[in-house]
Formats: structure tokens, sequence, C-alpha cells
């Protein structure tokens, strides 16, 4: 059984984001979070709450040029330090999101693992994509709106 850590967004990409935001960049929105489910924030690993605001921006979580290289919208506090879970840990939020795509990637940052499942089975899925050994990490996507959730690397 393969050991996995997920990454929070770093909050140097938020950072940037907001400066983006103060130059009027449409690509940046800031956003009242209106409910208690549904603006995860991808730095904290929590849901944002009623009452805050939260920058709302596209991100690519690709470190290399490729083909799969994709973007989607992410939520994120303008102000929040990245959290780091334990080895095996997912963010409780995870659990509420209906449905989930997670896509495996190689060494040359091609997808060799696809799969659509339910937020609840994300650690099961996360251990189904890394049984393959081609796969070095793995991406967390809502599969409805398609918006980046996290990464999850080999432990």
């Amino acid at each position: 059984m393969s050991s996995f850590q997920v990454r929070a967004l770093d909050p140097n990409h938020v950072a940037a984001a907001a400066a983006r935001l103060q130059r009027y960049d449409p690509d940046v929105r800031l956003v009242d979070v209106t409910a208690p489910v549904g603006f995860p924030c991808r730095v904290t690993l929590a849901w944002a709450q009623p009452g805050e605001k939260v920058l709302l921006f596209k991100h690519n979580p690709f470190d290399a040029a490729s083909p799969y290289a994709e973007q989607g919208p992410v939520f994120a506090r303008v102000s929040a330090e990245a959290r780091a879970l334990v080895t095996d840990e997912l963010p409780a939020y995870i659990h509420d999101v209906p449905a989930i795509a997670i896509r495996g990637y190689d060494s040359t940052t091609s997808i060799v693992h696809a799969e659509v499942a339910p937020g609840r089975d994300c650690a099961q899925a996360v251990r189904r994509a890394f049984a393959n050994d081609a796969v070095r990490y793995a991406h967390i996507r809502a599969a409805a709106y398609g918006c980046f959730q996290f990464r999850v690397d080999r432990a």
C-alpha cells in the first residue's frame, strides 16, 4: 500500500494573484463566501466560511511544460499560511465534494491513471493511482467544475 502526502497551494501563488487583482487583471476576482460549503481554500485546505472574502483565480499546478498541463480555478484566502497535513491525511473538506477526478502523472507529465470517484473515497482512489508504479504524483480536481483541489505525492 502506497503512502501519500498532500501538497497545499503555495501562498506565493496567492500573493501573485492578489497583486494581479490590484492591477485589475480580469482573471482574478475577490469573491464573497456565501455558504459554509463550496469555497475550499487551497492554502489552508479547509472550507472558507460565510462572511469571508477569497480570491478566485486560475492556477496551473504543473512544474513543467506538458500538453496535459491544464489550468483550473482555485479559491484561496488572501493571507493564509499553507497547512501541512501528515502522511496519508486528506483535507476534511474533500469528503463533501460529490465527485472528484484523480489524474496520475508519470515522470514526463503524461496522464497514466485517471478515474472519477466520490470525494469520500479520495484516499482509496489515490492509493489505486499509486498502485501504478509509473504514477509519480496525482492531481485531485472537482469532477463537475474542474477546479484544481490539491496535488498528492508519494510519501
